[in-house]
């Protein structure tokens, strides 16, 4: 079943208390930079529950059962994710190759060469448009596509039945306005940059109290100037070729 959001599509994030973060490396040659101090936890918000929220007890010590990991990872592949959700796919596309997700064929390449290669091509269209968690085990798929002024959010757990499913959500459907679907994502990526600018100035101001590493204070605040020029210039509208998506769903016989 589709639902339309309740209340805004949001992402949500804790960042590590920066001296409980654990250094990268083997003893003796242990390091921290900016990537690996924004260690913490995230989730997104829909009317359906928390994706990326875990079943069982995933604590880690951040009061909350969300995914652990790098939160810089997310904020980088949502910076690539949002330019292709938010580009409107064409209804004739949507109505051929959605009934098609839910195929058997559609999840291995036909044998025919011709048709395989469609497939592939098909693939990484629809692969613009997930968001990666491949760093994850039993890595779920979260695709967003735009029909119109709605952004439609499918999530899928890897695992066939619900009870083996790691995570609370096991399948969801839903939509939310392209302009807060996109403005969800703009926020999350200004508090996550001014935490992290927070976190920066903080070190290089009273210097490291975590575990003893290699960190450069100086080089923290640069690359947070660099990833904030990132963050300004990161949307470019993709320009799909549409008319090859038919061809390629015309060989597939969709």
């Amino acid at each position: 079943m589709t639902h339309q959001l309740a209340h805004p599509f949001s992402v949500r994030f804790v960042l590590r208390e920066a001296r409980l973060v654990v250094p990268w490396g083997e003893p003796p040659d242990l390091s921290l930079g900016w990537f690996g101090l924004s260690d913490g936890a995230f989730c997104i918000e829909t009317s359906d529950g928390l994706l990326l929220d875990y079943r069982d007890d995933h604590d880690d010590g951040l009061d909350v059962s969300w995914c652990t990991y790098a939160v810089c990872r997310l904020w980088e592949d949502m910076l690539g994710w949002q330019p292709h959700a938010l580009e409107v796919v064409p209804s004739d596309i949507l109505t051929r190759f959605l009934p098609w997700l839910d195929n058997p064929a559609s999840l291995e390449p036909p044998v025919d060469d011709e048709q395989a290669e469609a497939w592939f091509d098909v693939q990484n269209w629809w692969g613009d448009r997930q968001l990666d968690f491949g760093y994850l085990r039993n890595a779920p798929f979260l695709h967003a596509w735009r029909d119109g002024d709605m952004i439609n959010v499918r999530w899928r757990c890897r695992e066939p039945l619900p009870a083996m499913c790691p995570f609370t959500v096991w399948r969801s459907e839903t939509r939310v306005p392209a302009a807060a679907f996109s403005t969800a994502i703009n926020n999350f990526s200004r508090d996550f940059l001014a935490q992290m600018r927070t976190r920066s100035q903080a070190i290089l101001d009273k210097g490291w109290t975590g575990a003893a590493c290699t960190i450069d204070p100086a080089g923290l605040l640069r690359e947070q100037e660099d990833r904030e020029r990132i963050a300004a210039h990161a949307y470019t509208p993709p320009k799909t070729d549409w008319d090859q998506v038919r061809r390629m769903l015309d060989t597939l016989g969709l």
